[in-house]
């Protein structure tokens, strides 16, 4: 294991130049060493993360970058296949694995023939959602959405519960319960799931801190291959999010290009303004 990660090492490309003053929030949290170790998302790093969860990085206590990498957890399976008659082991990948996630309910309202609930979605992907009541017998139409998108829409029963939706990063789920005639549902509950989705890194014995948020370029680390060379991960539950006091965003390349490319095309607008009055004017 001391040799796969001496490849890691050898395998760090360059990190970018971003500073920790790039991201607004932080969590600390001691590594063990010797294992793989993983963070599984959770509710505030889904909130403040970016679509492609690219702005996060993770720093020692020596303030040196930690190598890591960011998957969907699934099954795994170890097969041995024969290669010229020789035992090769590979692994083969099936399910993959979910997870509860505990979404606020933000209002519930009734309205004639529905029942209306907002959730705060917390722009995580789930990828189903579980629909139970105190009602002994029931059969309902269910509509999900996200904002004015529509992602799912299904019959409920008190033996079919579940609801699969596309994975959609949104703030705010609304559900709305269509009871025609019927009585509204007696103590509704949701049950979110979403894949397991985690932060693979590799562990050292050092006060670690994983910082996330903000517009900081995603740094770049050659490890997606490497970490299914591991066979344990230490699972770490990071401390509670903490503001940033070094947080000062920069102007990123992207803004400045931009504001200079709408500030040539004003100044050109106001010249042809001008030319178009003179030569209206001559006339």
């Amino acid at each position: 294991m001391k040799g796969l990660f001496s490849i890691l090492a050898v395998l760090l490309t360059a990190v970018s130049a971003a500073s920790v003053k790039e991201y607004p929030f932080y969590r600390e949290f001691s590594g063990k060493g010797k294992e793989a170790g993983i963070i599984v998302f959770d509710l505030p790093l889904y909130r403040n993360t970016d679509d492609g969860f690219s702005n996060i990085r993770i720093l020692d206590e020596d303030n040196k970058p930690v190598p890591f990498t960011i998957r969907d957890e699934r099954e795994r399976k170890t097969v041995t296949v024969y290669e010229k008659k020789r035992p090769v082991t590979r692994y083969e990948w099936g399910k993959y694995h979910t997870v509860e996630i505990a979404l606020p309910l933000t209002g519930r309202v009734e309205k004639e023939k529905e029942t209306v609930l907002t959730v705060d979605a917390g722009r995580v992907p789930c990828s189903s959602l579980e629909i139970t009541a105190d009602d002994r017998y029931f059969s309902r139409t269910v509509t999900v959405a996200a904002g004015k998108k529509q992602l799912a829409s299904a019959e409920i029963t008190q033996e079919k519960k579940e609801i699969h939706l596309p994975e959609y990063r949104s703030g705010e789920y609304t559900v709305t319960i269509r009871n025609q005639d019927d009585a509204p549902l007696k103590n509704i509950r949701l049950v979110w799931k979403t894949k397991k989705k985690t932060i693979v890194f590799t562990d050292r014995e050092k006060k670690l801190r994983l910082y996330y948020g903000g517009d900081a370029p995603a740094p770049q680390y050659d490890l997606e291959r490497l970490v299914d060379l591991f066979e344990t991960f230490r699972e770490y539950a990071p401390g509670e999010e903490r503001k940033n006091p070094a947080f000062a965003p920069s102007v990123s390349a992207e803004k400045i290009r931009r504001g200079i490319m709408w500030g040539v095309i004003s100044a050109a607008a106001a010249v042809l303004f001008i030319v178009i009055i003179r030569l209206l004017n001559k006339e």
